[in-house]
């Protein structure tokens, strides 16, 4: 079963660096995979649009978490990433609006 650490060795590659989103730039800096009971938690660090922010974007689904047994299929580690992505994206065009949201993430600047 790999570890939180292992997880995230995983999932970096197809994080780190800009999500290409037409809308905004957004350039991951940092990922941390946090494992908790029956999910897990990514705390990405980024630029965007001139600030420095971190978000905490929890595990959507229960498939998710097949990440965490054994050897992860390569689909499945890009299929998590993919949504990760998604939601980091949701998170930036929805941070200003959406209480829920301008929870997940702390400006740093």
């Amino acid at each position: 079963m790999p570890s939180a650490t292992e997880v995230t060795e995983l999932l970096a590659p197809h994080l780190l660096g800009d999500p290409r989103d037409a809308g905004v730039r957004i350039d991951v800096l940092s990922l941390d995979v946090e494992e908790e009971e029956r999910s897990f938690t990514a705390t990405f660090e980024l630029l965007a649009e001139g600030g420095r922010w971190r978000v905490r974007i929890p595990s959507g689904d229960k498939w998710e978490l097949a990440i965490f047994n054994g050897r992860p299929d390569p689909d499945l580690v890009l299929d998590v990433a993919n949504a990760l992505r998604i939601r980091l994206l949701e998170w930036w065009h929805t941070k200003d609006t959406a209480k829920r949201s301008a929870q997940t993430g702390t400006r740093l600047n």
